[in-house]
């Protein structure tokens, strides 16, 4: 039994040019085993001749109207037309050279374009998904460290009921706590720096701005580097203090991993000065993970909290 032949014209409208439609085309009709042609018109569209058993005729329009991304099919204007004689295979017609080479750069870019977003998104998956679980492991640690504090609390009640004289850490307990940490933020790095006074939360400040460039202890305190800077309240003398650090890496290259504050002082109207001495070594590709670039320091969401014992600085890095 014969099978039933078919020829059609078709009018393609849409995003069809520059994205690799007529390549794609003449792959489904070569997997089908169809002959025709493609070529683009002037007007932005692209007509195809496509002739074969007119079940694989259907199936190929079918399978133009799903053409993936970054190819949009809108349109398709079909007429059943007579075969065309001596046609034995699916070809592109090739219009003039700076249009085909306009043609297939654009189809690279749009292709390239379509990689980029949908590994962008993937990205955005993921990078939610990271902090989702790095807010549920601080949550957990915040949660831990209170049960402990409470549970500290009831041993000192009870060796004081039983006459027992605990020994008292040298940091003085909770109250000698330093380090730094990064909050939750959409799109840059909040981070908290805290010590038993400022002159600790200024030195873990300066960790913090570091830690987010490279991991700190890959970074050997071989230089040491004398800073001084000034502020007119305590905002702008952090502000400053990372300020002058940042540019010490930007201009020199410089990696600090070490912090010692060895004089703060101001207020009660008089400006703030701090002196310190960071201590580092220049950055080598080769041996310092490169995390993400801090591009500026900024005043946003920056906060200075005084408690009785402990010192809280939070401050936004633009990366």
């Amino acid at each position: 039994m014969a099978v039933e032949q078919t020829a059609l014209t078709l009018l393609i409208v849409g995003r069809v040019q520059r994205v690799g439609f007529r390549r794609f085309a003449q792959e489904v009709a070569r997997e089908l085993g169809l002959a025709g042609w493609v070529k683009n018109l002037s007007d932005g569209s692209v007509q195809i001749h496509v002739q074969g058993p007119r079940e694989a005729v259907q199936t190929f329009v079918e399978r133009l109207r799903k053409a993936p991304a970054p190819i949009r099919v809108e349109q398709i204007v079909a007429r059943e037309v007579e075969p065309e004689p001596g046609l034995e295979y699916f070809r592109m017609v090739y219009g003039p050279l700076e249009e085909e080479l306009q043609e297939g750069f654009g189809a690279v870019q749009n292709i390239f374009m379509q990689y980029w977003r949908e590994f962008r998104e993937e990205f955005r998956g993921f990078r939610h998904e990271f902090n989702t679980s790095r807010q549920e492991v601080r949550d957990e640690f915040r949660a831990l460290r209170q049960e402990l504090g409470g549970l500290r609390s009831d041993v000192r009640s009870l060796a004081e009921g039983l006459g027992v004289k605990l020994p008292v850490a040298e940091d003085g307990g909770r109250e000698g706590e330093r380090g730094f940490e990064f909050l939750e933020h959409t799109a840059d790095q909040y981070v908290l720096a805290y010590g038993p006074d400022l002159e600790a939360a200024f030195e873990e400040a300066a960790k913090g701005l570091f830690a987010t460039m490279t991991d700190l202890e890959t970074v050997r305190p071989k230089v040491a580097v004398e800073l001084r800077v000034e502020g007119h309240d305590l905002k702008a003398l952090l502000y400053n203090w990372l300020e002058a650090l940042l540019v010490k890496f930007e201009t020199e290259g410089l990696l600090f991993s070490d912090f010692e504050v060895l004089e703060l002082s101001g207020g009660d109207g008089k400006p703030y000065r701090l002196r310190a001495v960071a201590r580092g070594e220049p950055f080598d590709p080769e041996r310092h993970p490169q995390h993400v670039g801090v591009k500026a320091i900024t005043y946003h969401l920056m906060e200075i909290e005084e408690l009785p014992g402990r010192v809280e600085l939070r401050f936004l890095l633009d990366i």
